[in-house]
């Protein structure tokens, strides 16, 4: 994806879960922080959600 005023590519973090379903798109050109903090917390709500 090119990023706007074209200043290069972005990155989209994609979290798909173990049937294939995408669980989580993110694209946060601002903030990296916060792309990866969104991308964390849908992982551990996934983990959560695992049966023990």
């Amino acid at each position: 994806m090119r990023r706007r005023l074209g200043l290069g590519t972005s990155r989209i973090t994609y979290v798909i879960d173990k049937r294939g379903i995408i669980r989580f798109a993110g694209h946060n050109e601002v903030s990296m922080g916060a792309h990866i903090r969104d991308a964390l917390r849908v992982l551990d709500e996934l983990e959560a959600e695992a049966p023990a």
